[in-house]
Protein backbone atom coordinates (compact mmCIF):
# COMPACT_ATOMS: atom_id res chain seq x y z
CA UNK A 1 0.00 0.00 0.00
CA UNK A 2 2.82 2.47 1.00
CA UNK A 3 4.69 1.41 -2.26
CA UNK A 4 1.58 2.53 -4.19
CA UNK A 5 0.89 5.77 -2.10
CA UNK A 6 4.50 7.32 -2.54
CA UNK A 7 4.97 5.89 -6.60
CA UNK A 8 1.60 7.94 -7.72
CA UNK A 9 2.64 10.66 -4.31
CA UNK A 10 5.84 10.83 -6.67
CA UNK A 11 4.29 10.81 -10.01
CA UNK A 12 2.33 13.37 -9.15
CA UNK A 13 4.57 15.79 -7.84
CA UNK A 14 6.52 15.61 -11.08
CA UNK A 15 2.97 16.19 -12.93
CA UNK A 16 2.59 19.09 -10.96
CA UNK A 17 6.46 20.29 -11.63
CA UNK A 18 5.91 19.86 -15.30
CA UNK A 19 2.79 22.30 -15.50
CA UNK A 20 3.94 24.91 -13.20
CA UNK A 21 4.67 27.19 -16.67
CA UNK A 22 0.50 27.34 -17.00
CA UNK A 23 0.03 28.82 -13.83
CA UNK A 24 2.94 30.37 -12.47
CA UNK A 25 4.97 33.54 -13.71
CA UNK A 26 8.19 32.57 -15.16
CA UNK A 27 10.81 34.14 -12.64
CA UNK A 28 8.98 31.57 -10.29
CA UNK A 29 8.91 28.87 -12.82
CA UNK A 30 13.15 29.51 -13.06
CA UNK A 31 13.30 29.76 -9.48
CA UNK A 32 11.45 26.38 -8.80
CA UNK A 33 13.42 24.64 -11.53
CA UNK A 34 16.41 26.07 -9.69
CA UNK A 35 15.42 24.68 -6.05
CA UNK A 36 14.87 21.55 -7.73
CA UNK A 37 18.11 21.46 -9.46
CA UNK A 38 19.62 21.93 -5.91
CA UNK A 39 17.90 19.70 -4.31
CA UNK A 40 18.81 16.94 -6.47
CA UNK A 41 22.36 17.84 -6.04
CA UNK A 42 22.05 17.72 -2.20
CA UNK A 43 20.25 14.21 -1.67
CA UNK A 44 22.16 12.75 -4.76
CA UNK A 45 18.94 12.55 -6.57
CA UNK A 46 15.59 12.97 -5.67
CA UNK A 47 14.34 13.24 -1.84
CA UNK A 48 11.26 10.75 -2.85
CA UNK A 49 13.36 8.80 -4.50
CA UNK A 50 15.95 8.18 -1.92
CA UNK A 51 12.72 7.40 0.45
CA UNK A 52 11.51 4.95 -2.00
CA UNK A 53 15.12 3.20 -2.66
CA UNK A 54 15.23 2.92 1.29
CA UNK A 55 12.33 1.48 1.44
CA UNK A 56 13.33 -1.28 -0.85
CA UNK A 57 10.62 -0.36 -3.32
CA UNK A 58 12.86 -0.13 -6.14
CA UNK A 59 17.00 -0.75 -6.20
CA UNK A 60 19.45 2.36 -5.88
CA UNK A 61 20.87 2.20 -9.36
CA UNK A 62 17.15 2.66 -10.49
CA UNK A 63 16.00 5.93 -11.24
CA UNK A 64 12.18 6.51 -10.84
CA UNK A 65 11.62 7.98 -13.95
CA UNK A 66 13.15 4.29 -15.73
CA UNK A 67 10.54 3.16 -12.95
CA UNK A 68 7.77 5.32 -14.69
CA UNK A 69 8.58 4.70 -18.02
CA UNK A 70 8.63 0.14 -17.27
CA UNK A 71 5.01 0.80 -15.88
CA UNK A 72 3.53 3.36 -18.91
CA UNK A 73 5.28 1.96 -21.48
CA UNK A 74 6.25 -1.43 -20.69
CA UNK A 75 10.60 -1.32 -21.66
CA UNK A 76 13.25 -0.10 -20.10
CA UNK A 77 14.62 2.85 -21.34
CA UNK A 78 18.30 4.16 -22.29
CA UNK A 79 20.89 6.27 -20.18
CA UNK A 80 20.74 8.97 -22.52
CA UNK A 81 17.21 8.44 -23.29
CA UNK A 82 16.90 9.23 -19.09
CA UNK A 83 18.79 12.41 -19.33
CA UNK A 84 16.85 13.64 -22.26
CA UNK A 85 13.64 12.87 -20.20
CA UNK A 86 15.18 14.34 -17.33
CA UNK A 87 16.46 17.27 -18.74
CA UNK A 88 13.07 18.21 -21.24
CA UNK A 89 10.98 17.82 -17.46
CA UNK A 90 13.29 20.97 -16.81
CA UNK A 91 12.67 22.53 -19.98
CA UNK A 92 9.34 22.10 -20.43
CA UNK A 93 7.93 24.19 -18.00
CA UNK A 94 10.90 27.14 -18.81
CA UNK A 95 8.96 26.94 -22.33
CA UNK A 96 5.61 27.15 -21.62
CA UNK A 97 5.55 29.93 -19.44
CA UNK A 98 8.07 31.86 -21.59
CA UNK A 99 5.04 31.32 -24.35
CA UNK A 100 3.03 32.73 -21.71
CA UNK A 101 4.96 35.60 -20.77
CA UNK A 102 5.41 36.98 -24.65
CA UNK A 103 2.06 36.33 -25.44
Amino acid sequence: MLKILLFWTHFLVGAFGITIGFYLSLPMVIGLIILHRMHLLVFRGCAITRFQQYLGHFPEHVDFLEVVAKKFIGRDITPFQLRVFDYSLGVIPIFVAVIRFYS
